[in-house]
């Protein structure tokens, strides 16, 4: 572009808002606008960040989500993705733009309308949502970012659900990551910690939320500072609100350290220096990126075996592992760990390394990992291997006779942290009492084996058979009828379903509960991954005998059916 083009340009397209920013670009090497704009972000570099980023863990009719603030960030982010959009071909409402409300300060309501307005602009659909803090004032004030951080997550997941978005677009910028690390430095964290944020992520702080395992969080714009972004928007005449709390350096702690940066960052050792944190967590997430795949290799070698009846899997470890570091092991170990629990409670350092080489150790154990217990056993079945079968950690007293209420309305309620369960009704049924959810106990088999049918009988034997063998079926959900009495008590009523087994004993009532296994991975197991067969390594007895053991435990349960009998005693 001459520099005649350019000047002719600047007046055609100085008003408008949707400047392209190529010509722009181009307008800005020629020297007519200075050095205020050498910064700016094309569409090139935009789409070259984004597009690999949408292809990976790519899912059929996925649409887009953005989280837009209004600051200068989110809304380069904006028009950024607006000019994406455009030269693919997309219609607008491909992608849905979400600003959350945090009603902090009395104008927030009217910046969140603000930022709609600039949204619809671009083309975008906009909702606001704003955060409910009716329990905030049960939080410590020590805790009271880590609740608000929860509170935005859940929240920007549930419109997500509501509005079909799959992938949520961040503007997290590298100023960001060196903030993090910052933080993540002085809080002692690990090494896996100092990666930063990665580009893509499971959406976190939601996994209570039903549907939200299938969100991705992309930050496209990771490799890019934060005066890009502010360049980008000058240029292209974008609008941008200033949040003061931000600049509050007393309020969080990420305040104080972007504060830091700001005024003093030439006052800190080398190490420290934001674009030195920023090429450490490049490097470390590169490191990280290698351990990934390769553990992602190893899994595919591993024969698993998962029991959604139960939460239960049986593992073959591979044999190369066993010749990994103790990170990479522990981390393989925590990889299945995931795919069971949602729980995120580290081990020490001090015991990390007992723990891994229990786990690792060619010879019979019981190991307590992360609220599971794993009992290892080695075989030297086509060389020496080891095997896994792990399951949830009893429970303890409390927690199994907890009661959770099930809406009524059909939503999905999280047991445990692992199931997923939802009560259904018939047309036109109505409860006189609650129906909730507990663990399922040793007195309650009697009752429950007296409303089952034969085949729930076959079915039950079937998985008591691997799925649930030992103490493992006193981990799995039994939801009941409860009476609420006048006093305040509860009363249980009657059994009403296993929901993981798929056993309805209140079916000719119109009571149906069912079930999804919570899987890490971002799908709900709801059928048997079987990969393999270690779990015959672990248990005794042909086929035969269990055939024989489920006809004589059909005729125990007419003989049980033949005696006057109540639940509960």
């Amino acid at each position: 572009m001459s520099t005649l083009q350019a000047r002719q340009y600047w007046k055609l397209q100085n008003v408008t808002l949707f400047l392209d920013i190529e010509s722009k670009a181009a307008y800005c090497r020629s020297g007519l606008f200075g050095v205020l704009y050498e910064d700016m972000i094309t569409l090139k570099d935009f789409s070259h960040r984004l597009g690999p980023l949408l292809l990976r863990n790519a899912q059929p009719g996925q649409r887009l989500g953005m989280a837009v603030s209004g600051g200068v960030d989110s809304m380069a982010l904006t028009y950024l993705t607006h000019l994406w959009v455009k030269e693919q071909n997309i219609p607008s409402n491909y992608v849905t733009a979400i600003t959350i409300d945090h009603d902090s300060r009395p104008e927030s309501a009217a910046e969140a309308a603000k930022v709609g307005e600039w949204c619809a602009q671009f083309g975008f659909q906009h909702h606001i949502i704003k955060l409910d803090w009716s329990k905030a004032k049960d939080v410590a004030p020590t805790r009271f970012e880590l609740h608000a951080r929860q509170l935005r997550y859940e929240a920007l997941s549930r419109a997500c659900i509501d509005k079909g978005v799959t992938k949520l677009l961040f503007a997290h910028h590298s100023d960001d990551q060196a903030e993090t690390l910052l933080h993540r430095l002085a809080m002692g964290s690990s090494f896996m910690g100092l990666s930063g944020m990665p580009a893509v992520a499971p959406i976190p702080c939601s996994h209570n939320i039903y549907g939200a395992q299938h969100i991705e969080i992309l930050r496209p714009l990771l490799g890019f500072r934060k005066s890009d972004l502010k360049a980008t928007c000058k240029a292209a005449n974008v609008p941008w609100a200033e949040d003061p709390t931000n600049n509050d350096a007393t309020l969080t702690i990420r305040n104080t350290i972007r504060k830091l940066f700001a005024e003093r960052a030439h006052e800190l050792p080398e190490v420290l220096q934001p674009q030195n944190l920023v090429k450490l967590s490049q490097r470390l997430r590169a490191d990280e990126d290698r351990a990934e795949i390769y553990l992602k290799d190893q899994l595919e070698l591993s024969r698993l075996c998962f029991f959604p009846q139960s939460g239960a899997m049986y593992v073959t470890v591979p044999p190369h592992i066993m010749q990994q570091t103790e990170d990479i092991r522990f981390r393989f170990a925590a990889i299945i760990a995931q795919k069971l629990t949602p729980s995120v409670g580290m081990i020490r350092k001090g015991r990390l390394k007992e723990t891994v080489d229990r786990l690792f150790t060619a010879k019979d154990d019981r190991v307590s990992f992360r609220n599971l217990l794993f009992d290892v056993k080695s075989t030297q079945l086509l060389g020496q291997q080891i095997l896994w079968f792990v399951r949830r950690a009893p429970l303890d007293k409390e927690s199994m006779k907890k009661l959770v209420p099930l809406p009524t309305d059909g939503t999905w309620e999280l047991w445990d942290g692992r199931w997923f369960i939802r009560l259904s009704l018939e047309k036109g049924k109505t409860l006189r009492n609650r129906i909730c959810v507990r663990c399922l106990s040793p007195r309650d088999l009697r009752a429950v084996r007296l409303l089952m049918s034969p085949n729930d009988w076959a079915k039950w034997n079937r998985s008591t058979d691997h799925a649930m063998s030992g103490d493992t079926q006193f981990q799995i959900p039994l939801a009941v009828e409860v009476c609420d009495k006048e006093d305040g008590t509860q009363e249980e009523v009657r059994p009403v379903a296993l929901p993981s087994l798929n056993i309805q004993l209140q079916q000719k009532e119109g009571i149906f509960v069912e079930s999804r296994f919570r899987a890490k991975s971002g799908q709900y197991a709801n059928k048997p991954i079987q990969l393999g067969d270690p779990y015959n390594l672990f248990t005794r007895g042909s086929s035969i005998r269990r055939k024989e053991e489920i006809v004589a435990g059909s005729r125990r349960v007419n003989q049980l059916r033949s005696n006057d009998t109540f639940y509960g005693h």
